[in-house]
């Protein structure tokens, strides 16, 4: 008389291993290993990364990164150079603004409180932390920063 096979999760797990056991064992004995093959498969031996291993991906790694590193800080600064000059550009064009809509003349002094309110939102900030000179109309606004220029 055959049991009757009740679907729960043991039961599951059972019948799957009871069919993985006996697929093994008849391709086993079948290719002529036998009994010590089916042994070492059972076996629950686990085998680690030996400290050599370990020490030589450590050491690509450390490469990788020492080769990375310069140019990640190269294109970092060249953003920040990027970001302060779009500052500049901005600073320049509504000084200009500001003194075509109040008739100055080239050479008159512009301070960058007097474009927050009505041509810049808020204060620009250069990203290295330099400083925004805003100097007269007609000549181009500087930051303390070298090589951050228009």
């Amino acid at each position: 008389m055959q049991k009757k096979f009740v679907d729960t999760p043991q039961n599951y797990v059972e019948k799957v291993t009871e069919e993985r056991d006996f697929a093994r064992s008849s391709v086993l004995r079948s290719k002529g290993r036998g009994r010590k093959m089916l042994q070492s498969l059972r076996s629950n031996r686990v085998r680690g990364f030996t400290l050599i291993e370990i020490m030589v991906v450590v050491l690509i790694l450390a490469i990788l990164l020492a080769l990375a590193l310069p140019a990640f800080n190269k294109a970092r600064e060249t953003t920040r150079t990027k970001a302060c000059v779009k500052n500049l550009r901005e600073i320049d064009d509504a000084k200009d603004q500001y003194a075509m809509e109040n008739r100055l003349t080239s050479g008159a002094n512009v301070e960058l409180s007097d474009l927050i309110p009505q041509h810049l939102k808020a204060t620009p900030v250069c990203p290295s932390g330099g400083t925004y000179t805003c100097n007269p109309v007609g000549i181009s606004p500087q930051c303390s920063i070298p090589g951050h220029e228009l």
